[in-house]
Formats: C-alpha cells, sequence, structure tokens
C-alpha cells in the first residue's frame, strides 16, 4: 500500500468517530437552609436522552429517581432524604432543568457533603459542576469520575475551599484534548506551516483569541445562542482547509475562493428559511472571507499570517468553550482565577499535542511528499468542517 493510500485510509477510519466539542456537562445548585437543601438540576438533553438510554426507560418517573439517587447531600454517613419528588423546570432548548428539596437529619454530626454519580457510569469523563449557596460566600465544587464527592463544611462549621486553580487548570487541558473539533481546526492551520515556530504562533494566537471571547461569554458580557456558535466552529474548519488546498495548489486560481464565497453565501440565503444561524452573520461571513482571500493571493508568504487567522476563528471557538465556565454565575475575582487557569490549560494541552504531533507531521511528509499529506489532510477536514456545521446549522446535530 502506497504512502498517499494510507493516509487517506487512516483519516477515512478517524472520520467516523469524529463527535462535537460539547462535553458531556451537568450543574446543580444547593440553596443550603436549616433543614437541608434546595436542589436544582441542570444537564443536556442528550445526556438526559443517555441516562433513558442506560436505564433502557423513557419513563419520567425513572429519569427523576436516577437523579435522585445519584445526586446527594449528605450529613456525616446519612444522605439527606428528598421531601417531595422530582419537578421539571422550564430550561433553554436542549437543556432539561429539574428540582426538589431535601431534608438532613436534625442533630446529625459530621461534615456536610455533596456527592455526584450523574452518568459516570455511562460516560466516565463527565464533568458536574455543583454551586453551594448558604450563609456565607458561594462555593463551587468540580466533580468527575475520579473525585465524586467533596466535602463543603467540616464537623467544627468551618467552609472548605471550593474548586481550585489546579481543577481548572486540568478542566483546560481535558477539553481541548477532548473536543475533537478544536483539535481539527488546529491541525488544519498547521498543515502548510513550515516551521516550528509558526506552528507555535498559531497555537498561541489560537488562545489569544478564544481567550478574549471566552472571558466576555462567561462574565455575560455577550452571550450568543451555542447552536449558532457550534456551527460556526464548524465553518472555520472547513474555510482553513480550502485555504490550505488554494495554497497549495496555484493561488491565482479564483476556483478555489469563488467556491468558498458562494457556497457560505449559499448557506446565508438557505439560512432565511431555515437553520439557526442567522442569515446576515453567513452573508457577512462570505464578504470577509473573500475579502481576505483577496488579500492572501497578493502576500508572498500567506502562512506566516496563519497567527492572525487564528486569533480571529479563536474568537469563534472562545464561545464554544464558555459552554464549561458560563454557568457558574461567578465575578470579579471569583472569575478570574478560573478564567485565567483554563486558558492556561487549553495553552498547555494545546502545545503538548503540538509537541507530540510535529515530528510525526515531518516525517509523515518527507514519506508521502510536500503536498499530498497536506491536500489529504486538508480534504479529510473540508468534509468534517462541512459535516458539523451543516448538521448543526440545519438539522439540530450537536
Amino acid at each position: 500500500m502506497t504512502p498517499k493510500r494510507l493516509l487517506v485510509l487512516v483519516l477515512l477510519l478517524l472520520a467516523p468517530s469524529a463527535a462535537a466539542h460539547t462535553r458531556s456537562v451537568s450543574y446543580s445548585v444547593w440553596t443550603l437552609t436549616e433543614a437541608g437543601a434546595s436542589v436544582r438540576v441542570k444537564l443536556r438533553a442528550l445526556d438526559h436522552n443517555a441516562i433513558q438510554a442506560a436505564l433502557q426507560s423513557a419513563d419520567p418517573q425513572a429519569v427523576r429517581a436516577y437523579l435522585q439517587k445519584r445526586l446527594v447531600l449528605r450529613r456525616g454517613e446519612v444522605a439527606c432524604q428528598a421531601l417531595v419528588g422530582v419537578q421539571q423546570l422550564p430550561a433553554a432548548p436542549r437543556w432539561v432543568r429539574f428540582g426538589w428539596e431535601v431534608r438532613c437529619n436534625e442533630g446529625e454530626t459530621g461534615p456536610t457533603v455533596v456527592e455526584a454519580r450523574l452518568l459516570f457510569d455511562v460516560m466516565p469523563s463527565h464533568l458536574h459542576f455543583a454551586r453551594v449557596d448558604g450563609p456565607g460566600d458561594p462555593v463551587e465544587l468540580l466533580l468527575s469520575d475520579r473525585e465524586r464527592a467533596k466535602p463543603l463544611i467540616a464537623a467544627e462549621g468551618a467552609v472548605e475551599a471550593g474548586a481550585t486553580g489546579t481543577d481548572y487548570l486540568a478542566l483546560g487541558v481535558v477539553h481541548i484534548l477532548g473536543g475533537l473539533d478544536h483539535l481539527v481546526f488546529l491541525f488544519t492551520l498547521l498543515l502548510i506551516a513550515v516551521r516550528v515556530r509558526d506552528a507555535a504562533l498559531a497555537v498561541t494566537g489560537f488562545t489569544v483569541g478564544h481567550s478574549v471571547t471566552l472571558a466576555l461569554a462567561a462574565t455575560g458580557v455577550a452571550s450568543p445562542e451555542s447552536a449558532v456558535v457550534e456551527a460556526l466552529v464548524g465553518l472555520t474548519i472547513a474555510w482553513v482547509a480550502a485555504e490550505n488546498i488554494w495554497l497549495v495548489g496555484a493561488r491565482r486560481d479564483q476556483a478555489i475562493p469563488v467556491a468558498v464565497v458562494a457556497t457560505t453565501a449559499a448557506a446565508g440565503v438557505v439560512a432565511f428559511a431555515a437553520g439557526v444561524v442567522p442569515p446576515q452573520v453567513l452573508l457577512g461571513a462570505a464578504l470577509s472571507v473573500g475579502c481576505y482571500l483577496a488579500l492572501m493571493a497578493r502576500v508572498k508568504r500567506p502562512e506566516r499570517a496563519r497567527w492572525l487567522v487564528a486569533a480571529v476563528f479563536g474568537l469563534v471557538h472562545g464561545f464554544a468553550f464558555a459552554s464549561l465556565l458560563g454557568e457558574h454565575q461567578l465575578s470579579g475575582a471569583d472569575l478570574a482565577w478560573p478564567l485565567l487557569s483554563f486558558n492556561l490549560g487549553v495553552e498547555l494541552g494545546q502545545l503538548g499535542v503540538l509537541l507530540v504531533a510535529w515530528p510525526l507531521w515531518i516525517g509523515l511528509k518527507r514519506v508521502a511528499g510536500e503536498k499530498t499529506p497536506v491536500l489529504v489532510g486538508s480534504a479529510a477536514a473540508m468534509a468534517l468542517g462541512m459535516f458539523w456545521f451543516t448538521g448543526r446549522a440545519f438539522f439540530g446535530a450537536t
């Protein structure tokens, strides 16, 4: 088998397993009272469906019983008991919310502990964020399959520390490594990089871009519809992949730039009748991409401008990252450390991937030639990007 065919085969095998960047995440808010607590739980509709599949039942009561058993407040060794059944609450599209009340035994000694075992049996990478509101300052807890329970109040009444900077740093690393569409975007950016310095600059440019919008989204300054952002993430991949093919081929050939602009504009026209992305966004994007490609046709070393492309498109990806931190309702210094730590974790994860992938990429080009890996890799990335875009923009997929 030739190197070219081997590369195509590997990419085809990887493509069907492509999943969205959206990580399985759930949130809970525990409002402490003298008798116990009020519980409010929020999870994605897809995760709600996963619970039904694991239970092999679509009975709403079965799901609600699952939630009460898997999300527990304990004092000492005794779990607080639910006062009433779980009630379904109004929720945003693609989310479901539930609420109930719990009462703890009077006179029970020992630490107060929040325990989450939600979805870990079917999704080991699931993350649960618990916010506890009480007499003092709110406490944020980050729970995972490796740490399912955390003490909130010690036996002597002292409030324990919540999630630390290290927790959010690890979350950033895990999120970028588990976000296939973000990784595909980065790899697509790096396909035409000649020097490792240019590759590192592109990675850092991406971090700068997504850090800006992540901060805006997490602080509530800007809050675009998540479905729109997820669709545009796929489109950014397709755009960069098409540019790769154009740059490696003949930059004076206008067929690819015209096709990119026309396809984006056509999606904008279709968006007038269907889809989640506003048509003016896609029509404006078509104009912007057209101007950019016209500029790149006149630049001698366009691959060296990839850090700017990464930063601009990183603005879009930053809103997607915000789905993990936007629910926390943190502010001021409480928000600064999670944001900084999360961004640092994303950057470290990206640089780690680059350190591993770059030597392999250089070796592959030596075996298969300079152009073939770029063309095949870009074609696969373009297919994935368009698959994600059309599925998310017009068919409600995630």
